[in-house]
């Protein structure tokens, strides 16, 4: 009994710990800006600012992914409770990352007791396991993932999975299955495949574990894999719901040619041979993880054969650490290692294995999330083990043994927590990421790309330009056999250069600058609509014309391609054509304001029609517009229904008798 309620002040203590050490580590990351891929999914998602556009977050649309619907409904909550503060946003974050500690801790607990010799202390698999949720919570490498909001995905998936995994581990730990955290799993599993794909590896995790610490003998493998068939037959009905065709690339650069997305994998081999490397790199960075090696965009040259000395080691050792790990399995020994190595690239396989990421996804740590948990256990397991051979073969006084355990332990945790503190330092906006990112990474386009539009987005357009033609530069001196992999830096920085020029009035250079990106992406029909709004702001209207007709043509969908035709066709005096563009402009987007608005003045200027006029103010203020523009819509309702009371009534005709 005494015991018994030792554990349980120890449990509540050990978390507490947890809570105030992350708390403490994250706390100067609160008032952080939001990060690229943060502005298209949460700051500029129209879809997140109502909640009963919840259903729609389970489905593919141009905001969100059906297999981050979970995710997405959390930003929708965000935003119902505290608009766009970003304070909230890193908030819940800073939660969840919390949340996953203590769930660390739970699942270490429950593998550390079944590894680590009872009689050396009581709490001692517990206090190991205290320890590994520490690390779990302080290593610099989660630093991207609690600091990028929209990576909100990857800790809410490893919510789920952890929970998942935690009530398997109960519901086996007996010889009969305890029902009820069964199916809590189950539950908890299927939440996981709506926040992101690294789900889907549960089950196989769930099959090794049985394997590894609850099944006797080779009984075990018919029995783990019915306990694992419920969980492979929900993956395999999601994977055709959840998961959609195109995934958008992430870091904030859109990068579409035609419906495909630009990827440096040219032949099958290259993706699996260079993430071998990428691997061992993972292995270095978690080990030795300083503020210097943490970057947000690394710069990995693509293997292109086996037969490099590089990738062929490094091949070597994956494949070697993989047949070790399951030789171990399969003799029923080194448990924990070989479920920890198992752990680590069974998580990672989504990512990291054969299936090729968007541009430049090459290498990013907030991959390592879940998958790192690996390292924290072995690191800790296996400096208790150290401590344990010196008592043995040593002889040295079990006190000092554990003092000198502790004080290990406790120093590494204090390295993390610092390093984590310094390099969120770097998060604190987007221009001070993107410089600490060019440093690391000076010769990749999309860094200095991303960069200028940090500068760009705080009014220091000197400063943007120079990293926008810093792009082009590098562009222009990259061999033709290589150009298609830095398209897409290239194209968006022309593109914003000419956003500039435009916006100053310097409609000659904005147009030369449109030019020269398209000759080269000639299929963005974002570029010919812009190329186009800039003839018209010229005065060039029929160049104007041109260029919105081959946008539409190239992107029938493009509504604001759409609009801008139909206001070229107002200007031109021709109120039917014009119609018929804003028409077009709704269709393809419902909540276009602007068409909406646009609409309603012609058929009251032109044809004295209040109904459709009101129709079309009246859908603009259910669409997202400004304050100031709401006003002016709303006095431009008033001013109809005024002078349409005055109007005759219309003559209508009686049928004849």
């Amino acid at each position: 009994m005494v015991n018994e309620l030792e554990h349980k002040y120890f449990h509540r203590l050990s978390c507490l710990i947890i809570v105030f050490v992350g708390l403490v580590v994250y706390s100067n990351t609160i008032h952080s800006s939001f990060h690229f891929d943060d502005y298209r999914s949460i700051v500029e998602n129209p879809l997140i600012r109502d909640l009963s556009n919840i259903p729609q977050f389970f489905q593919e649309n141009k905001y969100t992914s059906p297999s981050r619907g979970i995710v997405t409904t959390t930003f929708a909550l965000n935003y119902y409770l505290s608009g766009l503060s970003v304070v909230s946003y890193h908030l819940v974050n800073i939660a969840i990352h919390l949340l996953n500690g203590v769930l660390v801790y739970l699942m270490a607990a429950t593998i550390l007791n079944q590894c680590i010799p009872r009689n050396h202390n009581t709490f001692r698999a517990d206090v190991l396991a205290l320890f590994v949720a520490l690390l779990f919570v302080t290593s610099p490498v989660q630093t991207h993932t609690v600091n990028y909001v929209v990576q909100r995905n990857d800790e809410l998936s490893s919510t789920f999975y952890l929970l998942s995994f935690i009530f398997f581990a109960k519901a086996v730990s007996q010889n009969l299955v305890i029902t009820p955290f069964y199916v809590l799993s189950i539950v908890f599993f299927l939440g996981g495949l709506w926040c992101k794909e690294t789900a889907y590896t549960a089950f196989t995790m769930m099959f090794l574990y049985y394997l590894c610490f609850v099944s006797r003998g080779r009984r075990g493998w018919s029995r783990g894999l019915k306990l694992a068939l419920p969980y492979v037959i929900l993956a395999v009905v999601s994977i055709h719901i959840a998961v959609p065709v195109h995934q958008a690339p992430p870091l904030g650069l859109q990068l579409p040619i035609g419906k495909e997305v630009i990827s440096h994998v040219e032949r099958p081999w290259q993706y699996p041979l260079t993430q071998t490397g990428v691997i061992l790199e993972y292995i270095k960075l978690l080990a030795w993880p300083l503020p210097g090696r943490l970057n947000v965009d690394y710069d990995v040259t693509l293997a292109d054969t086996f037969w490099e000395l590089s990738t062929a080691a490094s091949t070597i050792i994956i494949i070697g650490l993989l047949c070790t790990a399951l030789v171990l399995l399969l003799l029923n020994r080194a448990k924990l290692p070989a479920f920890s190595v198992l752990w680590f690239l069974v998580i990672l396989m989504p990512t990291s294995s054969i299936f090729p990421m968007g541009e430049g996804e090459l290498m990013v740590c907030y991959r390592l999330y879940l998958p790192g948990l690996a390292f924290y256990l072995l690191l800790a397991a296996g400096i208790h083990k150290l401590f344990c051979y010196l008592g043995e073969k040593k002889g040295m006084e079990l006190n000092r043994l554990r003092l000198g355990e502790l004080a290990v332990l406790t120093n590494i945790v204090l390295f993390y927590s610092i390093c984590a503190y310094e390099h969120n330092k770097v998060w604190k906006t987007e221009v001070s990421l993107w410089e600490d990112t060019v440093k690391k990474s000076p010769n990749k386009m999309r860094p200095h790309y991303n960069l200028g539009k940090a500068y760009e987005r705080n009014g220091m357009l000197d400063k943007a330009k120079t990293e926008y033609f810093r792009c082009i530069e590098m562009f222009e001196g990259t061999p033709n056999s290589e150009r298609r992999l830095s398209l897409g830096p290239y194209y968006h920085a022309g593109l914003s250069l000419a956003s500039i020029y435009s916006g100053h009035g310097e409609y000659a250079a904005a147009i030369a600058m449109y030019k020269k990106c398209l000759m080269t992406v000639y299929w963005e029909a974002d570029g010919h609509n812009n190329l186009g709004l800039t003839y018209y702001k010229a005065g060039y209207l029929e160049d104007a014309e041109r260029e919105f007709r081959l946008a539409i043509e190239l992107n029938p969908k493009l509504s604001v391609a759409h609009e801008n035709l139909g206001a070229l066709y107002e200007v031109k005096g021709m109120p039917e054509e014009a119609v018929a563009a804003f028409m077009e402009a709704i269709k393809t987007d419902p909540k276009n304001a602007n068409a909406h608005i646009r609409l309603g003045q012609l058929w009251w200027n032109y044809k004295k029609s209040a109904e459709m006029a009101l129709t079309h103010l009246n859908a603009a203020l259910k669409a997202d517009i400004d304050g100031e523009t709401s006003k002016k819509v709303l006095l431009a309702i008033d001013t109809i229904n005024k002078q349409a009371s005055h109007l005759p009534e219309p003559i209508t005709k009686k049928a004849p008798q």
